[in-house]
């Protein structure tokens, strides 16, 4: 009877509903805006807000040279590597994992996704979950077999699997 009275938990809504969390969300934004009577509009001050506390980030493709190399799979995910190495998320700097594929085609976000569990699984890279999204660095003990990718000079037998090599 008292929990009745409390505020309903985001997963408990949807448990209650039926649905996912995020289908929750999206009729709470609806809701608030007029169950769709108009346009749901944000100032520039609040996308501002939403970039610096969801950490996006611009697409960090636009001028990357990607190494040579026979695959161009794996070059992709060295040249992804490389990236997090160059900005410095390592160890408990992380950045949201989508950060690193933003602005690339479908099947080379793909691509990055997998190769990125791979490595996760691995323990070169350390994926946590957090209420802004998905965040990702490199493993402070994985630091050196990073950079052993980037540079060509070994790929983790995950990985070659990963991508069918």
């Amino acid at each position: 009877m008292l929990d009745e009275l409390g505020p309903v938990a985001l997963a408990d809504a949807a448990r209650e509903l039926g649905c996912e969390p995020f289908d929750v969300i999206q009729l709470a934004v609806s809701a608030r805006s007029g169950l769709g009577a108009s346009p749901l509009v944000f100032s520039r001050a609040e996308v501002d807000a939403m970039r610096q506390m969801g950490g996006f980030e611009a697409t960090w493709w636009t001028d990357v040279q990607l190494p040579a190399d026979a695959s161009p799979e794996l070059a992709r995910v060295r040249a992804a590597m490389q990236q997090l190495q160059m900005r410095g998320y390592v160890g408990d700097k992380q950045t949201r994992v989508d950060n690193v594929w933003r602005g690339l085609d479908a099947e080379e976000r793909d691509l990055l996704r997998r190769a990125i569990a791979a490595l996760v699984a691995d323990g070169l890279l350390v994926a946590t979950g957090t209420s802004a999204g998905i965040r990702v660095s490199i493993a402070s003990d994985g630091v050196g077999a990073v950079q052993d990718l980037v540079g060509g000079k070994a790929t983790p037998e995950s990985l070659k699997a990963e991508l069918g090599e």
